[in-house]
């Protein structure tokens, strides 16, 4: 339970610190326009600083994000950047929707993304979502595996933070 605090910590602590760069006050349900505009937007870093702010909204109440999960998960999937797909998969963890594909989604992506911060935001989105992720313990299982093998110590304490998060619910 300790680690599912700490995690949920750190998780908080970058998404504030991201939203402060577009808002000086703790973002509403009233800037859910304002940041699936910046969703839209052809400059990476600001469709990154839409998706931390739907994420904020998302921790605040999961339904004022709700209109944000299927761009959400477009975004992870076939975004070009890899900072945006890995913000994605992390907000909808944050989010923690209700659509039961959203963990089909980040389960794929931390098996098939080719970029390792994206792996590594699948992993920690699936760790918010807790144990309505149960079924992602066995790709969990495989990337610790990998990030062990190729000494990945920071993927490593990711996916086993993500996995005792999982379990801990």
């Amino acid at each position: 339970m300790k680690n599912l605090v700490i995690f949920s910590l750190i998780v908080s602590f970058l998404t504030v610190h991201y939203v402060g760069e577009l808002t000086a006050q703790a973002p509403s349900k009233a800037d859910v326009p304002k940041f699936m505009e910046l969703l839209k937007d052809k400059e990476a870093k600001k469709r990154v600083e839409g998706v931390n702010g739907i994420a904020a909204i998302g921790k605040l109440k999961a339904s004022y994000a709700a209109d944000a999960v299927k761009p959400l998960m477009e975004m992870v999937k076939k975004d070009s950047d890899a900072k945006v797909r890995a913000a994605s998969a992390i907000a909808l963890g944050s989010i923690d929707p209700e659509d039961a594909t959203v963990v089909d989604l980040l389960i794929e992506v931390l098996k098939e993304d080719k970029d390792k911060d994206v792996r590594s935001g699948a992993a920690q989105g699936l760790g918010q979502l807790g144990s309505r992720a149960k079924k992602a313990l066995p790709a969990l299982k495989e990337a610790a595996a990998k990030a062990k093998e190729d000494q990945d110590k920071k993927m490593t304490k990711i996916v086993g933070a993500a996995t005792k998060a999982i379990q801990a619910k």
